[in-house]
C-alpha cells in the first residue's frame, strides 16, 4: 500500500512541477505572441517539449532511471513503432475525412507552401512530444502502476479532454464530440504504451493527427485554425459529420475510427516486455 501510494505521489508531484514550470515560462515570455512574434521555426511549444524533457528527466534521475525507461528511445525498433504510429494517426484522420465527405464537404486547393508545411510539421511534433510526455509520460505511467491500467487510463483521458476545454469552438454540441472524441485519443495513446511500453507509437499517432488534419487538409487543429494544402467547405448544419471549425475531432466519424484504431494496434503493436513494466 505505501508504494502505491509513493507513485501517485510522484504522479501529482510531476503534473505540479510542470503546472509551475509553464507558469513561469509564460511570464518569462510575457510579452509573446506564439503565433506572431517568434519565427516558424522556433515555436513557443518547442520551449515547452524541452522544459517538459527536463522535467521528466529530473524525475526520473531521482529515481536512478533514465528517459529509456519511460519509452524513449533511438533504436530502430523504437523508429519502427514511431512509423506504426505514424500510419495509425493518417489512417484515423483520413477515414474521418472520407467520411465527412458524406456530410458534405468539399475540397478546394489552399493556400499553404512548403515552408509552410514544413513549419506546421515542426509546429505539430513539438506539440505532440509535449503533451504526450504530460499526458502519457513519467505522471501517466507512475498513475498505471499506482492505480492499475484502466483507471490510469481513464483519469488522464478524462484530465486530456478538459486540458483543451479552454479551446476556440469549445461550446455546445462541439464541446460535446471533441471531449468525447480526444478522450478516446487519449485512451488509444495510452493503450499504444500499454501494449508496447514505448511512447513511440503515441508520439507517431499524435503527431500525423495533427499534421494530416491541419497542414495537409486544411481542417482546425483542436480548434486552431490553419492554412492547409487542401481547404475543406462543408454546409451549415452537420457539424456532427465533419466537426465544423474545431476540426475532424469533433465529428462521429472520428470516434468510430479512433475505435476501429484499438484493434488496429492490438494487432500491429508487440507486447512490452514485462520488465518495461516493472515499478521503480
Amino acid at each position: 500500500m505505501g508504494e502505491r501510494w509513493s507513485l501517485i505521489a510522484r504522479s501529482a508531484a510531476y503534473l505540479l512541477a510542470a503546472r509551475l514550470v509553464s507558469e513561469t515560462a509564460w511570464l518569462l515570455h510575457g510579452g509573446v505572441d506564439p503565433h506572431r512574434d517568434l519565427p516558424r521555426w522556433l515555436p513557443h511549444e518547442a520551449f515547452g517539449a524541452l522544459a517538459a524533457l527536463f522535467l521528466t528527466w529530473v524525475f526520473l534521475r531521482t529515481e536512478g532511471r533514465g528517459l529509456s525507461s519511460i519509452g524513449l528511445g533511438w533504436s530502430l525498433a523504437w523508429w519502427g513503432l514511431f512509423l506504426r504510429g505514424l500510419l495509425t494517426g493518417a489512417l484515423i484522420i483520413l477515414a474521418s475525412a472520407l467520411a465527412a465527405t458524406l456530410g458534405g464537404v468539399r475540397w478546394s486547393l489552399g493556400g499553404l507552401d512548403g515552408g509552410g508545411f514544413l513549419a506546421g510539421a515542426w509546429l505539430y511534433l513539438a506539440v505532440s512530444l509535449l503533451e504526450e510526455l504530460q499526458f502519457r509520460g513519467y505522471p501517466f505511467q507512475r498513475l498505471v502502476q499506482g492505480l492499475g491500467s484502466w483507471p490510469g487510463q481513464l483519469l488522464f483521458a478524462a484530465y486530456f479532454a478538459w486540458a483543451h476545454w479552454g479551446n476556440p469552438g469549445m461550446s455546445g454540441s462541439t464541446r460535446v464530440w471533441a471531449t468525447l472524441n480526444i478522450g478516446l485519443a487519449a485512451l488509444l495513446f495510452g493503450y499504444s504504451w500499454l501494449r508496447s511500453g514505448s511512447l513511440a507509437p503515441a508520439l507517431g499517432m499524435h503527431f500525423a493527427w495533427n499534421l494530416v488534419q491541419g497542414p495537409l487538409l486544411g481542417f482546425g487543429v483542436s480548434g486552431t485554425a490553419g492554412l492547409g494544402f487542401l481547404q475543406p467547405s462543408a454546409p451549415e448544419g452537420k457539424a456532427w459529420m465533419h466537426g465544423g471549425s474545431f476540426g475532424l475531432e469533433a465529428a462521429l466519424p472520428c470516434a468510430l475510427a479512433c475505435v476501429l484504431a484499438f484493434w488496429i494496434l492490438h494487432r500491429a503493436l508487440p507486447p512490452a516486455r514485462m520488465e518495461s513494466r516493472e515499478e521503480p
